[in-house]
């Protein structure tokens, strides 16, 4: 089966990152959003266009601490870093 790329290797990394979305490892919008962003077949841009949705997730995670705030995916609420859900 082949998702957004022709490439059969780029498919199925797709594929296996939006497979992680059932254990809240990845959002397939997210997953989506980066692929239709990366050439057909160019690994530089693979690494780069993955880079750059990682950073976006590491900003606002240290937004998130430094908030001392955390969102819990198990219950999907908001939880301050003191453990009482906000």
């Amino acid at each position: 089966m082949k998702i957004v790329f022709q490439d059969s290797q780029f498919s199925f990394q797709l594929l296996r990152a939006i497979g992680q979305a059932v254990y809240g490892g990845a959002d397939i919008g997210e997953c989506l959003s980066t692929a239709y962003r990366i050439k057909e077949g160019d690994f530089e841009c693979w690494h780069v266009e993955w880079l750059k949705t990682a950073e976006e997730h590491c900003q606002m995670g240290a937004m998130a601490i430094s908030h001392q705030r955390i969102f819990d995916w198990l219950d999907k609420t908001f939880v301050e870093l003191a453990g009482e859900p906000s």
